[in-house]
């Protein structure tokens, strides 16, 4: 595909009133969702910062016509984690972890991205001190962070399950869902006591009763599928929330088992087709994938109603600006 504005690249780094962008690029100047599409649009084309300075659009860069096929179109983050994950499988198999392990892994963030998600939501510690070296304790509020890091994880975890959903489809993956089980403790360090987390897989038998707590409700409650206990409104059918039973009747079985809380462990194979999937180089860019989970996270307008400027734009900078390594 040839970007139309390729003749424009002596605009790069230029900062336009909308109006003004419009008459550059030989658009019709619109109002509000037309003004929302249009923009959409161009960013398969354009990357196009709306952030930095309020109520003018910097034109940033003009992808060169092999990355617009990357960034285009739905789905615009399966390639990514598609080659990403298939590579990882290709070289050792099966992969093993929790959405924690799979957002480095997958590239989705920076690498201390979810040691901070995970940390924040685990210990509750003063986040403040813990960021002051990254974020300017002057504009920082704490619930600024938690707000951030949880709203993001939701988006990230959504993407993952979404994006592992659709290659089991494709028969390139296929996915055992488990748990791993966590509990805080406390060990001695040089006479200090020192918060910990420790964690456990479920065993082959915790496993199936694990599974049990699922067929119970989907057999009790007559559900078509497993699907249906994730539902958090009451079923027509039953006026019971299945989901929130299900969470209970989850959180007896890890406090039965002597841990204080479960997370999704994923557990995953490659097929013989995904064995002899061939790898994209131009899906192995994290600095692209990088640049478009910037690009979602700061579409999101619950987020910029919550966390003000400089920081949300200080928080994606620091957090999804840089790719991460795979291990």
């Amino acid at each position: 595909m040839e970007n139309p504005y390729q003749h424009l690249k002596e605009y790069e780094g230029k900062i336009f009133k909308y109006r003004d962008l419009c008459d550059l690029l030989g658009l019709e100047f619109k109002r509000g969702k037309g003004k929302e599409l249009q923009l959409k649009q161009l960013r398969q084309f354009l990357d196009l910062d709306q952030q930095t300075i309020p109520r003018k659009i910097i034109l940033k860069e003009i992808y060169e016509d092999d990355k617009i096929t990357i960034v285009a179109g739905k789905g615009k983050y399966l390639p990514f984690i598609r080659n990403i994950l298939l590579n990882q499988l290709h070289s050792a198999s099966p992969y093993i972890g929790t959405y924690k392990e799979l957002i480095p892994i997958l590239g989705l963030a920076s690498n201390g991205y979810a040691e901070a998600r995970y940390n924040a939501h685990f210990f509750g510690e003063e986040i403040k001190k813990k960021y002051a070296s990254i974020i300017d304790t002057d504009y920082l509020a704490e619930e600024n962070l938690y707000n951030f890091l949880s709203m993001t994880g939701a988006i990230l975890q959504d993407i993952i399950r979404s994006s592992l959903n659709q290659l089991e489809k494709k028969k390139l993956i296929s996915v055992k869902r488990s748990l791993r089980l966590f509990r805080y403790t406390r060990i001695d360090v040089d006479g200090m006591q020192k918060k910990i987390v420790e964690h456990h897989d479920l065993s082959p038998a915790e496993y199936s009763l694990y599974k049990k707590i699922e067929t119970d409700l989907i057999e009790e409650f007559q559900l078509s599928s497993r699907q249906q206990l994730f539902y958090r409104a009451p079923s027509k059918k039953t006026s019971v929330n299945v989901h929130e039973l299900y969470k209970d009747r989850l959180n007896e079985f890890t406090k039965n088992l002597g841990y204080d809380f479960s997370g999704t462990l994923f557990i995953i194979f490659p097929t013989q087709e995904g064995h002899n999937y061939d790898i994209e180089p131009a899906y192995l860019d994290r600095s692209l994938l990088a640049q478009t989970i910037s690009n979602r996270i700061n579409q999101e307008t619950d987020l910029r109603k919550i966390i003000p400027q400089p920081i949300l734009e200080k928080f994606i900078a620091t957090y999804f600006s840089s790719p991460s390594s795979i291990t």
